[in-house]
């Protein structure tokens, strides 16, 4: 199945706004952690079960938010930013906007 995704290269995501995007999101995390630390981490499991789902065959480690979802260090640089709908991205949204996560 062919990936489509924000590509770093293809789609000219700018390096900056990358990190600004980043950053807001890691700490919207947080916040989200520290509402309801067990619930939100059941909701990511869920989450990664949900996109697997819906992405089969997909390489989720080539995924910089799939990282960051799942709190790991990507080993090198990844081919792509989010997945092709900004899954994790409205997830994390949603989930941090929630008043009981």
């Amino acid at each position: 199945m062919k990936e489509e995704s924000l590509n770093f290269k293809s789609n000219n995501f700018r390096e900056k706004e990358r990190e600004i995007l980043v950053v807001e999101l890691k700490q919207l995390m947080r916040e989200a952690f520290a509402k309801d630390l067990l619930g939100f981490s059941e909701k990511i499991v869920q989450k990664t079960e949900d996109l697997k789902n819906k992405y089969p065959g997909y390489d989720y480690e080539s995924y910089e938010m799939w990282h960051i979802l799942i709190s790991s260090t990507p080993r090198e640089r990844m081919k792509y930013f989010d997945f092709p709908d900004k899954d994790i991205e409205k997830f994390i949204r949603l989930e941090s906007t929630s008043d009981k996560v």
